[in-house]
């Protein structure tokens, strides 16, 4: 696969990038929407993010189940007729069978029609970085799927932490969504004591996606909100794990400090640390607040155990001890 670093196009193809006032360039088809409210489209990508067991793989199992369903599925929905694609990078086989059964009983199938037409699902563990990614698009030309899910983006990079191959692997992305017109929704794992799926990467993936989902989970209630949309924000939504293990809508209104973990969550979505100073400016730009109503953010945070203040006086973001999901 050429490297997007050495694509130097010729003087007569820079036509084709050129964008004119007067040029009709409708919008992409959405991909899924919540109501009038379009969250994913056509040739675009997005990220969904949130602390290890948030329940990310549930809200994934919910995004499929409101694509592939005619009546939609936990306030979510999608007009588009394509399949989709779920790439797995880093469960064992066994777990991954179970997140597809877990989306058979979303859509009411049965375990012995496999659906080809409209799911296809690869576990691409025992694969290298490089491998996994052109085996991904050697799937997406195959299948034409109109919907891929990238569940561990970190899994096609040797070094997560090099910039120049986060570059390279988002590029690689935004390349794949648009020549084979598809939408791809990477998940994107931050790890406690690690800057993996931080820094350059997270970093990247956020300048570049159409919507960024963060997933919080407080108790038994998992809720998603929009960190960045380039399009109207869609509205927050919850979903709590029924009696038979299937993420279902759920009613939810946050405590403050339910409100002050997803704040800084979206404020450390990127960084490990920041000053006090650049804390509180943070603070102050995202609510739109002054000096004292920032600095008494600050001291709930660190109060309500969310916010830690290292040696050196830079602030992180504290993690939750992780729990087990749901076997089933």
């Amino acid at each position: 696969m050429e490297e997007t670093y050495n694509f130097q196009p010729k003087q007569s193809d820079l036509s084709k990038f050129f964008v004119h006032a007067n040029d009709i360039i409708p919008m992409n088809e959405a991909v899924i929407s919540q109501g009038e409210t379009r969250m994913f489209s056509i040739g675009d990508i997005s990220v969904i993010t949130g602390q290890p067991k948030s329940r990310k793989t549930f809200l994934v199992s919910g995004l499929i189940g409101a694509y592939l369903s005619e009546n939609g599925y936990m306030g979510l929905s999608s007009s588009n007729n394509g399949s989709i694609l779920v790439i797995d990078t880093e469960q064992s086989k066994p777990h991954v069978l179970t997140v597809v059964r877990r989306i058979f009983r979303i859509l009411h199938w049965n375990y012995d029609d496999n659906h080809d037409s409209e799911l296809h699902v690869l576990s691409l563990r025992e694969l290298s970085a490089i491998e996994r990614l052109k085996t991904m698009e050697q799937a997406i030309k195959e299948f034409s799927p109109k919907l891929v899910i990238l569940d561990g983006f970190a899994d096609l990079l040797r070094d997560t932490n090099s910039l120049e191959e986060s570059t390279e692997r988002v590029a690689d992305l935004m390349r794949i969504s648009s020549e084979y017109h598809c939408h791809i929704c990477s998940v994107v794992h931050t790890n406690p004591n690690s800057e993996k799926m931080r820094g350059h990467v997270g970093s990247e993936l956020q300048r570049k996606a159409e919507c960024v989902l963060l997933v919080t989970k407080s108790d038994e209630i998992t809720t998603v909100s929009p960190q960045f949309c380039r399009n109207l924000e869609f509205k927050k939504f919850s979903f709590r794990i029924d009696n038979g293990g299937l993420p279902v809508y759920c009613e939810y209104t946050p405590t403050p400090d339910d409100n002050n973990r997803i704040l800084y969550e979206a404020i450390f979505f990127s960084v490990e640390k920041m000053t006090y100073s650049k804390l509180k400016d943070e603070v102050k730009r995202r609510l739109i607040i002054k000096d004292t109503a920032a600095e008494n953010r600050i001291k709930k945070g660190l109060e309500a155990d969310i916010l830690t203040k290292d040696s050196n006086a830079n602030y992180r973001l504290k993690f939750e001890e992780e729990v087990d999901d749901i076997p089933f």
